[in-house]
């Protein structure tokens, strides 16, 4: 257990003590490392008299119906920073000093914010000029602590509005005649045109590593030179191997595309072979082939086709069936060895297949030949032909034209208008006519319908010599007649 937790569960802790009403309690952090302490005795009881005084008369103020009561006093620090005069004069004075380790960082400072945590006293008292505090500090006000903070030298100008009450630790200290030496800063402030002598020790010192730097450089150069020359050696060395692999690499490359390239050479030779071969055995067989045209209503078979001309020529044959378009008839290609059996099959004409004759031409080199010759010969003479009909119709026409540009045919012409406009303007008078005398009878009609109306008419229907009124006009009549006459 702690140092706090025995204080807490002993007898004399804050919390048996607040039962007393007449009194007040309070607890006391000083911060050593910042507020520093002096070196002698006599000094550590003036300042410490001092501080007393100067707390009770604020906490007095504070609390007026109270009296003073039970106090603690507590030093976070390390042993080895006080002196042995030191350490007696506070534990006389009843100051706890809670030994920190020196090693650990921040560690009086973590024990204060801990006892700041647990403070149950009525007031708290920080002495420390650690504006670090100031949060925790403000947390212990708000719970209802009176808070007095005894400044020290560094503190900001929000530390003073944290607390409920504050007073400098230097002016305590001065008012008790003793000398407080605080804390050194790690950078003191330099000032411009004064720089500080060294001492002779630290001149030896300077000297001493300035020599080992120097040695140290030298050696990192020689070192360096060695290791330049090292690598350039073994530079060189895998340069040179690597030259050799890759002349032995380029030579095997040179047999190898050697080889492929005959390999290559070999097979585009037996392959040209091959295809002058094929294209040798086409032109023959193109100097003998011979076209079998079919009609269209002859079911013609190529494999009967191809014997019956074998049997009629003695010689076997290689047939094929062909269609170029849909429009056109269907024909066959024969391909003949003999040069005889082919001539004759020319000379013949057609072919009696089924009772159906076939006709047969020359579609070799030679026979296309002619078939073009008497293509162009055709298509010359049709030419021709349409050159002279376009000739006559031109002719024609230009007879025409003359027929109606002549004068006397322009006065046939000019009458024959006049004759039909004097048609049609008759026509139109007897329609007319026509209309006039449709009109009018349709207009009698109706006025004899409306006459009829009006001598049905049961109003108009009234005897005029006895005012009796009848349905019709017959029936009056009939009155009338029968009794008045």
């Amino acid at each position: 257990m702690g140092i706090l937790q025995l204080w807490n569960h002993s007898p004399w802790s804050h919390k048996i003590m607040q039962k007393q009403i007449n009194t007040y309690t309070y607890d006391v952090w000083w911060d050593g490392e910042n507020c520093l302490l002096p070196s002698d005795a006599p000094s550590v009881h003036k300042l410490v008299l001092a501080l007393k005084s100067k707390i009770a008369t604020a906490l007095d103020a504070a609390f007026p119906a109270k009296k003073s009561g039970f106090s603690r006093w507590v030093i976070p620090i390390s042993q080895s920073k006080l002196s042995q005069d030191t350490q007696t004069a506070l534990s006389n004075l009843n100051i706890m000093i809670s030994h920190v380790p020196k090693k650990k960082s921040n560690a009086a400072d973590q024990h204060i914010v801990l006892g700041l945590s647990a403070c149950h006293a009525d007031a708290c008292v920080l002495i420390s000029g650690d504006s670090d505090f100031a949060n925790h500090l403000a947390a212990v006000k708000d719970r209802g602590i009176f808070t007095l903070w005894i400044l020290g030298p560094s503190t900001d100008a929000y530390s003073h509005l944290v607390a409920s009450q504050t007073f400098h630790y230097e002016a305590v200290a001065k008012q008790a005649g003793v000398h407080v030496s605080y804390k050194k800063q790690a950078n003191p402030p330099k000032v411009e045109g004064v720089h500080p002598k060294p001492s002779p020790k630290k001149e030896k010192e300077g000297s001493i590593k300035q020599i080992e730097e120097k040695k140290r450089e030298r050696g990192e150069k020689e070192r360096g030179e060695k290791g330049e020359k090292e690598r350039g050696e073994k530079g060189e060395k895998q340069k040179g191997e690597k030259g050799e692999k890759k002349e032995k690499g380029e030579t095997r490359e040179r047999k190898e595309k050697g080889e492929t390239g005959e390999r290559k050479e070999k097979g585009e030779t037996g392959e040209k072979k091959k295809e002058k071969e094929g294209k040798e055995e086409k032109e023959e067989m193109n100097r003998r082939r011979l076209w079998i045209e079919s009609p269209a209503h002859a079911n013609v078979n190529q494999k009967t086709l191809q014997k019956q001309l074998e049997k009629k020529y003695q010689e076997t044959f290689k047939v094929f069936f062909c269609v170029e378009k849909p429009s056109r008839l269907p024909y066959f290609f024969a391909f003949f060895e003999r040069e005889e059996s082919f001539r004759q099959a020319v000379r013949d004409g057609t072919f009696d297949y089924a009772g159906t004759p076939l006709k047969m031409l020359d579609y070799s080199k030679d026979g296309k030949k002619q078939w073009k010759e008497k293509k162009q010969e055709r298509k010359e003479k049709e030419e021709k032909k349409g050159e002279k009909e376009e000739k006559e119709e031109k002719k024609q026409e230009k007879k025409v034209e003359k027929k109606e540009n002549h004068p006397k045919e322009k006065k046939e012409q000019k009458d024959q208008e006049k004759k039909e406009k004097k048609e049609q303007k008759e026509k139109k008078e007897k329609k007319e006519q026509k209309e006039k005398k449709e009109g009018k009878k349709a207009e009698k009609k109706a006025e004899k319908k409306e006459e009829g109306k009006k001598m049905d008419d049961p109003a108009e229907c009234v005897c005029w010599d006895c005012n009796q009124r009848y349905i019709n006009h017959e029936a009056l009549m009939f009155h009338h007649n029968l009794i008045h006459v």
